[in-house]
């Protein structure tokens, strides 16, 4: 299978926010269900990479922890060998915007879409005019 890849000090790494990425996030915070553990990444990110018009919340340490988690699941996850623990993940995270970009960027891209012929608030599929 293919996966994007992010660049990590002059190295490249497969990167995917699939169900081993979610699995694997949902024993280490001890959750039962993946909608929790996507609860748990959403709150984060909406205050890591705020909607348009609104300003970013200043991230705590736990905020941070789950960002890290969720960093390192998604690396390890589909790559046999790196080269980092998740600390130090974090920390060429937190310095390096352009990682922290791309790490984002293919999270948000790995959400479900809503088909454009679906309203969001029914879910149901409407007829073609």
């Amino acid at each position: 299978m293919e996966y994007p890849t992010i660049q990590i000090e002059n190295k490249k790494y497969n990167i995917s926010f699939d169900y081993g990425t979610i699995r694997q996030l949902a024993d280490d915070w001890n959750l039962t269900k993946p909608t929790q553990v996507a609860k748990r990444i959403n709150d984060v990110m909406n205050k890591a990479v705020p909607k348009k018009g609104k300003t970013a919340s200043e991230l705590t340490f736990k905020d941070i922890d789950v960002l890290q988690d969720t960093f390192y699941a998604a690396i390890t996850s589909v790559n046999n060998e790196v080269h980092f623990t998740a600390v130090e993940l974090m920390k060429i995270v937190l310095v390096d915007k352009d990682v922290l970009i791309d790490i984002t960027k293919h999270y948000i891209d790995s959400l479900p879409k809503a088909k454009p012929d679906v309203d969001p608030n029914v879910r149901r599929v409407q007829k073609k005019k």
